[in-house]
């Protein structure tokens, strides 16, 4: 390394903007539109295990656990975004209206044998 220059890295913060909405964010892999960069090009909305699971109540469940799970995310370095709670507590709202009806919860890593069932973008659920 005698010769070399070590980089120096400039990463922006990131800024709360429009997001997705659950059921779009599970099968895009991110709440935020401006953070989707696809590695390669496929047709839009062609996951078609996600949409045909769309009436699911596993499903819906999940949507929502993984908008909650990327908006906490974002709130650890945003803690006093008011949007961003905003959207929080309508998920976490959302999720406490589903949680009867999927008769699961976000817990299911507990008993989710990962190794062995797809996961929920693959079509699995708990």
């Amino acid at each position: 390394m005698e010769h070399q220059n070590l980089a120096i890295p400039s990463v922006p913060m990131q800024e709360w903007k429009d997001t997705y909405a659950p059921e779009k964010a599970l099968a895009e892999g991110t709440i935020f539109p401006e953070l989707n960069k696809p590695f390669f090009m496929a047709p839009e909305d062609s996951n078609p295990v996600l949409a045909k699971m769309g009436d699911d109540p596993h499903m819906r469940f999940s949507q929502v656990c993984f908008a909650l799970d990327d908006a906490l995310l974002y709130l650890d370095t945003h803690p006093d975004d008011v949007r961003a709670k905003e959207f929080y507590e309508t998920c976490l709202q959302r999720k406490k209206e589903l949680l009867g009806e999927a008769k699961c919860g976000c817990d299911c890593a507990t008993h989710y044998q990962w190794e062995k069932k797809p996961l929920v973008w693959e079509g699995g659920h708990c």
